[in-house]
């Protein structure tokens, strides 16, 4: 996971019956990482030669969660009826009202929901530099290390809920947590609060049907920050709130938050934490600082080892 100021990773290993946790790092730059929009590459090697150092071991493939914060993501109108070259130039057009040289962005998109009766859809679009993906596949591959995925940390936190492993809870206790959507119909709203920004999904069966963003306030105490996102909730999803549960994850996402979330919104909330459950040594387990912090680069690394449906 990629952070302006840090890189964190976790090396995994497993089947759809038991995931493991076989080393964790945590590297704060010398340097920044990224800034104003270009990543420095001697500073992203010397970070990474230092996290692959106190991992210990060697992986021949990594995927890549870059922070929310510092990547584009939003929702758009599209017509149903535009064909594949249209679509691409619309998608095109539509990015170039957020960032500069949207030709210099590699894009991803995901229906999210569909209005036939104005014959349009809504999707997610999510866009990453070329130059920072091609920097970061060189840099790997000069450790023996293919790119196998990149993502987002709020996106590979929704990932972590589609895994064929985390499914298999479904008929225990961690039900009501995981999938509190297949229990009397609730949703799932999940949170990513990030040090800028906050990310929201609305989930279904582990399925996004609506997302939005929203950058944080510049003063960022705990009680404003859950104030926000509550503001933000009842703003933009105020007809579906009724009896959803809310899941925080992200580098904001903390014991105190959730606490001030629940008692400002009088709504359920819980901390998303993999380590809950994924094997892990009580050594590895105790330098973890914030399970809900790396839980979007383990959802892109379930993602990776072919664990989704």
């Amino acid at each position: 996971m990629v952070f302006p100021d840090r890189i964190l990773a976790t090396e995994m290993e497993g089947t759809s019956k038991a995931i493991a946790i076989l080393s964790y790092a945590q590297v704060h730059a010398s340097s920044p990482l990224i800034r104003d929009g270009v990543m420095d590459p001697s500073a992203l090697s010397d970070t990474f030669d230092r996290v692959f150092g106190q991992l210990g071991r060697k992986a021949d493939s990594a995927v890549v969660a870059l922070s929310s914060d510092i990547v584009f993501s939003g929702t758009i109108p599209v017509d149903e009826s535009l064909s594949h070259h249209a679509l691409q130039s619309h998608i095109l057009w539509e990015l170039g009202h957020f960032v500069e040289s949207p030709e210099e962005y590699v894009t991803n998109t995901t229906v999210l929901n569909h209005f036939p009766e104005k014959h349009a859809k809504l999707v997610l679009l999510v866009a990453f530099q070329k130059r920072w993906i091609d920097m970061l596949r060189l840099l790997l591959l000069d450790r023996h290390i293919s790119l196998s995925a990149i993502d987002t940390t709020h996106f590979g936190a929704e990932y972590f809920f589609r895994s064929e492993f985390i499914r298999k809870f479904s008929q225990s206790e961690l039900s009501a947590i995981l999938h509190p959507e297949r229990a009397a119909g609730t949703l799932l709203a999940l949170v990513g609060v990030g040090a800028q920004r906050i990310d929201v999904s609305i989930l279904r069966d582990g399925r996004s049907f609506a997302y939005i963003r929203q950058v944080l306030p510049e003063s960022r105490a705990e009680d404003e920050i859950a104030h926000e996102v509550v503001r933000v909730l009842l703003n933009n999803f105020q007809s579906i709130r009724a009896g959803w549960t809310v899941i925080l994850h992200g580098e904001r996402a903390t014991q105190e938050q959730a606490q001030a979330f629940q008692s400002i919104s009088k709504t359920d909330v819980a901390l998303l934490d993999p380590f809950r459950y994924l094997k892990a040594s009580e050594a590895l387990r105790q330098r973890i600082e914030n399970g809900p912090l790396v839980a979007g680069g383990i959802g892109l690394g379930l993602r990776a080892m072919e664990l989704l449906p």
